[in-house]
């Protein structure tokens, strides 16, 4: 049964995969309708690989996996052009967050603080000092962000330590690319954009949902 689970999961891989190329493509072509088609197009692919898979971890790992896939695909949609809420978008990619720790969680409850969330708490600080001076009336907004991506990453590797699982590896592994997606996204909305910093954001975006959502 696993075996026929994951063979269903990787279908998905090649649409993803070519949509997701598309996107990056539109992206630098500054072609808003391919943009509003492919990206959405992606995300449903991957919430796919998370639908067709299965997870011994908890009987709540696979909705709020998938919940926080959607709520992904929401933040996406708002953040795309020429809608462009940014607000919106922060909130959807925020209860994303909200939604995997708690799946992470949810196989062995919450941890509570220990040396390993030390390095997360570090490099969220380096970054809020490097963005603080741009921020203006969003100080607040990424402040929280910046806390709640910790708390996702740091359960993630909880997760990883106690289950010691391929599939919590997965879902480490991705929970760390989405920070370096988020992080890259901060720096080039708020600081200073540069030529190769749309396809850092979307070619660690991707593969970090998309090992997410293998991990169920």
């Amino acid at each position: 049964m696993n075996i026929f689970v994951t063979y269903n999961q990787e279908l998905f891989l090649i649409p993803i995969i070519i949509f997701g190329v598309l996107h990056i493509r539109a992206e630098y072509r500054n072609s808003i309708k391919q943009i509003t088609v492919f990206k959405p197009l992606t995300v449903l692919f991957v919430i796919g690989v998370g639908l067709a898979g299965y997870s011994d971890l908890s009987t709540l790992y696979k909705p709020l996996i998938i919940a926080g896939l959607t709520a992904s695909l929401f933040g996406d949609i708002m953040l795309m052009r020429p809608l462009n809420k940014f607000i919106f978008g922060l909130i959807g990619f925020f209860s994303a967050h909200i939604l995997y720790a708690a799946a992470f969680m949810s196989a062995n409850g919450f941890q509570g603080l220990n040396l390993d969330l030390i390095p997360y708490v570090l490099l969220g600080s380096i970054l809020f000092l490097y963005l603080r001076p741009s921020l203006g009336r969003m100080k607040i907004p990424v402040l929280l962000y910046i806390g709640v991506i910790i708390l996702m990453t740091w359960q993630a590797e909880i997760l990883w330590q106690t289950m010691g699982t391929q599939k919590a590896g997965l879902a480490l592994l991705g929970a760390i690319l989405f920070c370096i997606s988020d992080a890259v996204l901060s720096i080039r909305r708020f600081k200073v954009d540069f030529k190769l910093s749309q396809f850092l954001v979307l070619g660690t975006y991707y593969p970090a949902q998309i090992l997410i959502a293998f991990s169920v």
